[in-house]
């Protein structure tokens, strides 16, 4: 196992992570796992069991001793030759697109970089020009067209590219989420719409109903006494209106007829008067508009 001394951060563009570069021994340098996954939001063991498996990567996967505050760190290193390879073998059809173009970079990139950063001396970190606007995050669009729009007039193309692909990436997912809250609203308002035309059928249905009712009460239907309660055809009408708010609100006939005698204060609610008839449809307009 090598010692390096310490990492190199390398930085490929202003909108990805570094890559943690370390010198192996004279002939080799590299760059840590942890960073490299980083950059393209990967989980570590996985490459990790993928290089393995790959006996030209599995060569070039060392572990080196990192000097840190708290002492020495093992710490898992891919060669820099091998990052070209590594990256090309990337599933990248499922990346999304800005990772895609992290991974290319990566291919071309990486190698050049690394050894660039190893081979100059030590030096404190650059400062960004004071005019140059904050690192945009992706998730901020109207900063992404204020950095995009800086790059363009420096003609920083990469990472002008870069942050175009990020934006398209995300106007596609909020069209992708308008798309779906527009068919919910559609499918919302067709069954709403399904369910006014069936209430209306059978309202017309029932008042229909209760009107031929009426009507054979009144045509063949004669009083063969003098009753003083309600008269025959009210009781059918006073019936009809049970049966409703039964169909409704699955009120059994036997309650509905003791809460109207209640409400009336009556032995049974056949034993109401005629003259009580509008207050009676009033009882039932309200229970059945409540329900």
């Amino acid at each position: 196992m090598n010692v390096a001394v310490s990492v190199v951060p390398v930085r490929l563009l202003d909108t990805i992570p570094t890559i943690d570069a370390v010198k192996v021994d004279d002939d080799r340098s590299g760059a840590t796992m942890r960073s490299l996954c980083a950059t393209v939001d990967l989980a570590r063991h996985a490459q990790v069991a993928r290089i393995k498996r790959n006996p030209k990567l599995a060569s070039a996967f060392v572990f080196v001793l990192l000097e840190t505050p708290g002492g020495l760190q093992a710490t898992e290193v891919l060669l820099d030759w091998a990052i070209p390879i590594w990256a090309s073998g990337l599933q990248t059809t499922r990346l999304s697109k800005e990772k895609q173009a992290v991974a290319l970079i990566l291919k071309e990139e990486a190698v050049a970089a690394i050894r660039k950063a190893l081979s100059q001396p030590a030096q404190a970190p650059e400062q960004d020009p004071p005019t140059r606007p904050s690192e945009a995050p992706w998730s901020d669009m109207s900063q992404i067209k204020q950095e995009l729009s800086s790059l363009i007039e420096g003609l920083d193309i990469k990472q002008a590219i870069l942050l175009l692909i990020a934006g398209l990436g995300m106007l596609e997912t909020e069209q992708q989420n308008l798309r779906s809250r527009i068919e919910k609203f559609s499918a919302l308002e067709a069954e709403w719409q399904e369910e006014r035309a069936r209430r209306a059928i059978f309202e017309q249905d029932t008042d229909k109903r209760l009107l031929i009712f009426e009507q054979t009460f009144k045509e063949h239907i004669r009083p063969v006494e003098t009753f003083s309660g309600l008269p025959l055809e009210r009781i059918g009408h006073l019936f009809v209106l049970l049966r409703r708010l039964r169909s409704q609100q699955g009120m059994p006939l036997d309650e509905s007829l003791a809460a109207l005698a209640a409400e009336f204060n009556i032995p049974h609610a056949t034993d109401l008067p005629e003259t009580a008839w509008p207050d009676i449809l009033a009882w039932f307009h309200q229970r059945l508009q409540n329900g």
